[in-house]
């Protein structure tokens, strides 16, 4: 079962105010796309995530506003989006200390429906009473998380930022397809067929077969009864000089992601490689072993 992750994205950028202006991101492992504000720093952290970071006002601001995407599989079973909504909002009260939860709707955003949930709480990382807007989407097996934040005294000043850009979110329809995106520029290419044996849904399935790791994610399911799981990451994809996937995984406990494992995967072989922390390399799951 999904669990909700809550992002504190933080920087040391100079500032700048919330623009108008907005640029597309095409994100190539989910297929979705959305427009961003023009001036902010985009960072995708693995194909399933992604953030946009406005600048600092100064040294001592201690909170980049932001809004990044999250997306997660559903392995145990399948979620309604009523369901999934649901699901979040126990989440929140649960594990979000002192959360006032604002407001909360529906909505259908170029013809992807949505549920939203507005709250805020003080963040113990930031030190700084933060607002949050989360948006949640469910398509093709998947959860879509979007979450907007902001210092509370600035959310007001960035809502219609947030806004605007969550309104230009869709999924691709042209269907199987390879994007390529200059984070520069963001410029995009046709689609076309994959050069890789390996797609990026198989490497996770690869890395979730190693029996030093479906014994954790089975070990999980049973004591944690599938509130806690163990996730897969695509950290990075392979590219014609180095083909490979970086794959991670980790505890996803609720608001408080713990890694435990990498591995490297080959896109055409598939062959699997870990990466020992005690050596400082990858080594073979023979050696691991």
């Amino acid at each position: 079962m999904l669990v909700l992750l809550g992002f504190i994205l933080m920087s040391a950028f100079s500032y700048a105010q919330a623009s108008a202006e907005h640029h597309p991101y095409f994100n190539t492992a989910e297929v979705y796309k959305i427009t961003f504000p023009e001036k902010w720093k985009i960072e995708p952290h693995g194909g399933q995530t992604v953030a946009a970071l406005d600048k600092l006002h100064d040294k001592e601001d201690p909170f980049h506003e932001n809004i990044n995407i999250v997306a997660e599989e559903f392995y145990e079973g399948e979620m309604s989006l009523k369901d999934y909504y649901k699901y979040v909002l126990k989440e929140m009260h649960d594990y979000i200390q002192d959360i006032d939860v604002l407001d909360k709707g529906k909505t259908n955003i170029n013809g992807v429906p949505m549920r939203w949930i507005s709250y805020s709480f003080f963040s113990n990382i930031a030190e700084v009473q933060l607002t949050d807007r989360v948006y949640l989407a469910v398509h093709n097996h998947k959860a879509y998380i979007i979450t907007c934040s902001a210092e509370s005294t600035k959310y007001a000043s960035y809502l219609s930022a947030f806004e605007s850009a969550v309104n230009t979110f869709s999924f691709d329809t042209i269907g199987y397809g390879a994007y390529k995106s200059d984070l520069n520029t963001q410029t995009i290419y046709e689609p076309n067929v994959s050069q890789y044996e390996v797609s990026s849904k198989h490497a996770r399935e690869i890395i979730r077969e190693i029996p030093q790791v479906k014994e954790k994610i089975d070990l999980l399911a049973e004591l944690r009864h599938d509130q806690i799981y163990l996730k897969t990451l695509i950290i990075s994809e392979p590219t014609e000089d180095n083909p490979v996937y970086i794959v991670e995984t980790g505890e996803n406990n609720p608001f408080n992601y713990r890694q435990m494992w990498q591995f490297q995967v080959d896109a055409h072989t598939g062959f699997v490689k870990y990466f020992s922390p005690r050596l400082g390399k990858y080594i073979s799951l023979d050696q691991w072993k």
